[in-house]
């Protein structure tokens, strides 16, 4: 059985959809009073690299209103393929908590952890509704790199 890998059906999933995502989204900017979102962010702690600050969720708001943007969807980064430093969702629920009104916190598991940390099912629901109760919105950004029909990521 061949396994597509989550990049390669993200990437072909991309190829097929960012000509109807793209011009809508260029008609959308031009329109003034309509609220913006961006729906892929990330905090890093202070951790980023020397050239840069850290992004914290006041760089963040600033950054936005900079923008004109309303809200944004915040995302940790709990595997090692998604970034060098891990942004916990612990970190994101907590950073975002004083800013709900404009910052959307997800939440994300490294389905690595499920085989030697969660091994029930009943964990990982657990551990997802404690994220949900929290605060958190949705799930994402799921980066391990396993197939992505690997039991692990179900």
């Amino acid at each position: 059985m061949n396994h597509i890998t989550r990049r390669q059906a993200l990437q072909n999933g991309l190829a097929l959809g960012l000509s109807a995502v793209v011009a809508p989204a260029c008609a959308m900017r031009s329109e003034k009073n309509q609220p913006l979102v961006d729906c892929h962010v990330h905090l890093t702690l202070g951790y980023y690299s020397q050239e840069r600050e850290p992004i914290t969720a006041t760089h963040l708001l600033h950054w936005m209103d900079a923008h004109e943007l309303s809200h944004a969807v915040v995302l940790p980064l709990v595997s090692p393929e998604a970034f060098w430093y891990p942004v916990t969702t612990e970190y994101v629920l907590t950073a975002t908590a004083p800013h709900r009104d404009r910052l959307i916190p997800f939440c994300a598991i490294d389905p690595r952890t499920l085989a030697t940390h969660l091994t029930q099912q009943k964990d990982v629901v657990d551990l997802l509704r404690r994220y949900i109760d929290a605060g958190a919105k949705g799930f994402g950004e799921h980066k391990p790199q396993l197939a992505i029909d690997d039991p692990r990521s179900m």
